[in-house]
């Protein structure tokens, strides 16, 4: 694997863009490869593969691991994969956490779900990062003066490619 491949496997937010990205690099090299193949090279059945592939079931900590030792990745690879696959389903449980809240206290003023789908330039992601960054920090210093157990409130803003 190239430095650049690398760098460009591991901004890949989202675990199946990981098999995607292998996938198409192996592909690269051979354009008749299939996924029929690939699945057979990782060790798993071509319907799992899709269903990892198209987010339809999550990849689990174990095959994680094993996939990774399958692609030859170092320790530092596998570690990022790994927490890739740690983050999104962290953040996946706290979405469906969120909206079965909002679904349940839709009546209640106290809930609020806003959702923003902007157009993003990929250069721009460092100028977004820190602008939630510092709509962060001015939240907490504005607000989080007064935190107790009865006025404890949650905000989750998620950077996402969709």
């Amino acid at each position: 694997m190239t430095e650049n491949e690398r760098t460009t496997l591991l901004q890949q937010e989202r675990p199946n863009q990981w098999l995607k990205f292998e996938f198409n690099r192996l592909r690269e090299q051979n354009p008749e490869y299939s996924l029929r193949s690939f699945a057979k090279f990782l060790q798993l059945s071509s319907g799992r593969l899709s269903e990892y592939m198209n987010n339809k079931r999550q990849i689990t900590p174990t095959a994680a691991k094993k996939i990774a030792s399958i692609l030859n990745y170092d320790e530092s690879l596998t570690n990022s994969f790994l927490n890739c696959i740690a983050l999104y389903r962290k953040n996946r449980k706290n979405l469906k956490k969120s909206l079965a809240q909002i679904v349940h206290h839709s009546e209640n003023q106290e809930y609020n779900f806003n959702l923003l789908t902007i157009p993003v330039v990929k250069s721009q992601l460092p100028l977004v990062k820190n602008m939630v960054h510092d709509f962060k920090v001015k939240l907490e210093k504005e607000l989080g003066k007064e935190l107790t157990p009865e006025n404890k409130y949650q905000i989750s803003i998620q950077l996402l490619k969709v």
